[in-house]
């Protein structure tokens, strides 16, 4: 199992965030005491027993303060590899994997925006969705 936790990020302490990329909505973020390479943007609101709460208009509410989502380093990495050799030709075989971790695709998010996605077209009476996709490796 890949875990990791990050422990600081100068010798001081003072530092407890910061931002390894973005891309406007989401941000990957190494913060002390969170797993290395934490995704951070906007969550879907959710009532007391997990569920996400619904707009009138059939959206998701999303929470007015931002959360990690998860974290992109895959939690298992493996792989394997052989060469064989005859004569004078060599042949080598690689197998690998990664599971685990989170992605976020920033064109997804668009396509859901605008509208140009199929999971956007309204439903049995319900308004289009405009959602961010985050995908899971799991």
């Amino acid at each position: 199992m890949n875990r990791s936790r990050l422990i600081s990020l100068d010798n001081q302490g003072l530092l407890k965030n910061y931002v390894l990329g973005s891309d406007g909505s989401i941000q990957t973020v190494a913060t002390v005491g969170q797993a290395y390479g934490s995704l951070f943007g906007t969550a879907f609101l959710r009532d007391a027993q997990g569920q996400v709460i619904v707009n009138d208009d059939g959206t998701p509410a999303t929470n007015p303060n931002n959360k990690v989502l998860g974290k992109y380093t895959p939690d298992w990495l493996g792989g394997i590899t052989n060469t064989f050799t005859y004569d004078h030709i060599t042949l080598s075989v690689l197998i690998d994997g990664s599971f685990g971790g989170r992605q976020y695709s920033s064109t997804n998010a668009t396509g859901a925006y605008t509208g140009v996605l199929a999971s956007t077209l309204p439903r049995q009476g319900r308004s289009p969705r405009r959602t961010l996709l985050l995908l899971s490796g799991q």
